[in-house]
């Protein structure tokens, strides 16, 4: 079983999207996702032994060998990553159990998670699958998952935020399907190791492959909503029940961006990115996104909303590390774990917390617990040492010192005073609740589970950050 690995994690969540959809009614769904987490953590534990001493695994489906059929690829990247979704999908599932109705609207209980199974699956598959237009079909798979889950909420902007997302990736998924065609009719195959291996082998860069790949860039940087692409971003953390927040906040754009990465280093040796110039203008995009995101985070006096700019900001973060270091696989994963940790653990103090308006004349009383979850959650954010996040960005920042990005560096320090000023101006907000006895609807009530999965998270970023050198041990190849 243990070579069936890569095919079981992207099946599994479809069988038990059907198992729930036949056997499983309203009131037994937190119990039925709970134990399906568990089961999938059970698989990850079992196959981390064999990816641990193999570097690169291949499976190739129906015995039909790459570069003719159908490949997916384990390696340590994209096993952590998916060790990181199960992960926080879990603790969602932990945090929301028994109190579905407040975290999902009501009146679609009986199917979001059907939907959300398929999601899990479309994501798995874009991260394993060696295969361009599989690729393709996994991005679609989970899109069409994302724009139903988006649409599920009380409020009624949601829907219109899904349809604003469903138009905006449609036209990205068909600059992608549209890149790999031109891809495909220049090397005539869609395993992405071998396309990798003709564009090397060329003297000179075919100007068919280089539309492909600006295609399918274009398409990609839409779907992980970079700046001038992330409107559609910021309704869907706004709009959307707190479950689809809290998942889209730590995995989505995530994806899409590890789905860069993929390209990235795929296609590094032909030099394609470079040639095209995408390189440069997802790096001056980034830096606006960065500078963007921080500005109007500032701004704003919604704690939802203040939490939505920054997450635009810190995808700049990540894609600059993308172009600039794209052999270094830890400086990417470091990022994309201190962030999924801490912006999901933000978004679930948010929504525990009945007023988190700067706005408003009342402050909810706050308990100790949530201040201080709040209080590590925005360090890691910020990049206070002691936290995960700290040494993610530290890293970073060595990096573009050593090879004289001073522009960057300096743009990145300036983010990071500008988040010290908006998440302390809610901690002085939240702060003022610290002594309040107020046993009304401003109060913060947070049950047994709640408290577990907020204590899980605060050691998660501080652990992390401890056992720093045994990460980059374990990810680099």
């Amino acid at each position: 079983m243990i070579d069936q690995f890569p095919a079981l994690v992207v099946v599994l969540p479809i069988l038990f999207s059907l198992i729930y959809l036949a056997f499983f009614k309203k009131h037994k769904a937190d119990l039925f996702i709970v134990l399906f987490h568990l089961l999938m953590g059970f698989i990850l534990f079992v196959y981390y032994p064999h990816i641990a001493t193999n570097a690169h695994v291949s499976y190739a489906f129906g015995g039909w060998m790459p570069p003719y059929g159908i490949e997916f690829v384990v390696n340590k990247s994209n096993y952590l990553f998916l060790c990181l979704m199960y992960f926080v999908s879990f603790l969602i599932a932990l945090f929301s159990y028994k109190r579905l109705d407040h975290f999902i609207c009501k009146s679609f209980n009986n199917i979001f998670f059907a939907i959300y199974l398929i999601l899990l699956a479309g994501f798995t598959g874009i991260l394993l699958t060696n295969d361009i237009f599989n690729l393709y079909v996994f991005i679609e798979m989970s899109a069409i998952a994302t724009y139903s889950l988006a649409s599920i909420s009380n409020k009624k902007l949601a829907i219109k935020s899904s349809l604003d997302y469903l138009i905006l990736g449609t036209f990205a998924a068909t600059l992608i399907l549209l890149g790999i065609g031109f891809i495909y009719a220049d090397v005539g195959t869609l395993n992405i190791s071998h396309i990798s291996e003709i564009l090397s082998q060329k003297q000179s860069t075919d100007f068919i492959s280089c539309i492909g790949f600006f295609f399918i860039v274009t398409g990609l940087a839409i779907k992980f909503a970079l700046f001038p692409f992330h409107r559609w971003l910021l309704n869907i953390y706004a709009y959307s029940s707190y479950y689809i927040t809290f998942f889209y906040s730590a995995i989505s754009t995530k994806i899409m961006i590890f789905t860069l990465y993929k390209m990235q280093v795929a296609f590094f040796q032909s030099g394609l990115l470079s040639y095209i110039g995408v390189d440069k203008i997802l790096l001056v995009l980034s830096l606006v996104s960065i500078i963007l995101g921080s500005i109007l985070a500032l701004v704003q006096k919604d704690l939802r909303r203040m939490l939505s700019y920054s997450s635009i900001s810190q995808i700049g973060y990540m894609v600059i590390a993308i172009i600039l270091f794209p052999l270094d696989s830890y400086v990417l994963m470091a990022l994309f774990i201190s962030h999924a940790l801490a912006k999901m653990t933000l978004f679930m103090f948010v929504s525990v917390t009945p007023n988190h308006m700067l706005s408003e004349e009342r402050v909810s009383h706050v308990t100790i617990l949530a201040l201080l979850t709040y209080v590590i959650a925005a360090a890691s954010m910020i990049g206070v040492p002691g936290t995960y996040g700290f040494s993610a960005k530290v890293y970073l920042l060595e990096k573009l010192f050593i090879q004289d990005n001073y522009l960057i560096f300096a743009v990145m320090i300036f983010a990071g005073i500008l988040s010290v000023f908006y998440f302390f101006r809610f901690f002085e907000f939240f702060y003022q609740g610290l002594k309040q006895n107020d046993n009304e609807s401003h109060s913060i009530v947070i049950n047994l589970k709640q408290q577990i999965v907020f204590l899980i998270m605060i050691c998660s970023l501080i652990v992390l950050a401890l056992f720093e050198s045994n990460m980059q041990e374990f990810i680099r190849i």
